[in-house]
């Protein structure tokens, strides 16, 4: 399944969705690989500074979208059980 790394958009949202765990992992890592390809043409190995603080970062920004994720998850259960009410 070829899909597009544009991950603003709705349709690739339902793309997103009907995809396991295990392929969505493989899909983020097949455009990053590419992403890094394309930013580090030309560019100049990073220091170990700045390499820690870019891991940090990242670190940062995953437990960000952890807690972004369990939210959403709380939401989508009280949606359901709101759903199932009416």
């Amino acid at each position: 399944m070829q899909l597009s790394p544009d991950l603003g958009s709705n349709s690739n949202d339902q793309q997103y969705s009907k995809l396991s765990s295990a392929q969505l992992r493989k899909h983020a890592e097949d455009i990053v690989l590419e992403k890094i390809k394309q930013l580090s043409e030309g560019m100049e190995p990073l220091s170990l500074e700045e390499s820690r603080r870019l891991l940090n970062e990242l670190q940062v920004f995953q437990i960000e979208l952890e807690m972004q994720n369990e939210s959403f998850a709380g939401l989508r259960k009280n949606s359901k059980h709101h759903r199932s009410l009416l």
